[in-house]
């Protein structure tokens, strides 16, 4: 009654005819993550499936289109696989609803254009998943969409800067720009909670 699956080094096979891909519609539009735990779960060759460049930017305009922000975010043509999959995540299972609309306004105000580009330094601003975690939700997506934002003048770009020790600064990374959250957000605050 069941199939029989086989897969080495070359391919997989089910009953004698190799799989040469598994999609879901196109290429590009990947299983949710539920199916793909699923898939590698019983599937261990599909722990050899690797997406070029192009089918992750496909996914990620995707997803920019399905979380209704492509009109507001993009990403830099030349980010590479591990920035794409990493925008991918963030866009997948991260709620924008503050930032965006911060950056409606700031677009109304003729301090940003929108779409935003977020370039190679903007993804790079965590060194890992661990250390976006690690900040309140709006302040680690703002760190990476924080420099787009310039209010001109003497007040320059809505920056947000690590401080040495922890905490952070906006504007200039100089004493006296230090962003105090007075009091501190409680853990279950809308504003500090990330979506996985």
């Amino acid at each position: 009654m069941g199939n029989n699956h086989t897969a080495d080094s070359h391919g997989a096979l089910i009953d004698e005819h190799t799989l040469d891909f598994l999609h879901k519609d196109d290429r590009d539009a990947l299983h949710t993550r539920s199916e793909v735990g699923s898939l590698r779960a019983t599937a261990r060759f599909l722990w050899e499936v690797d997406f070029s460049a192009a089918v992750l930017s496909n996914r990620l305009n995707r997803c920019l289109a399905a979380k209704g922000l492509h009109a507001i975010i993009a990403f830099d043509a030349q980010l590479d696989r591990p920035l794409l999959l990493k925008a991918i995540w963030l866009v997948d299972t991260q709620q924008w609803t503050e930032v965006t609309n911060a950056l409606k306004v700031a677009a109304q105000l003729n301090y940003c254009q929108l779409p935003i580009t977020l370039a190679v330094a903007d993804c790079e601003r965590h060194d890992s998943k661990q250390a976006y975690l690690a900040d309140v939700r709006v302040i680690a997506l703002w760190k990476m969409v924080g420099r787009h934002v310039n209010f001109g003048g003497n007040y320059g770009r809505f920056e947000l800067f690590d401080q040495p020790g922890g905490g952070v600064r906006a504007l200039r990374d100089e004493p006296g720009f230090e962003l105090d959250i007075n009091p501190p957000l409680p853990p279950a605050h809308p504003y500090h909670t990330h979506h996985q």
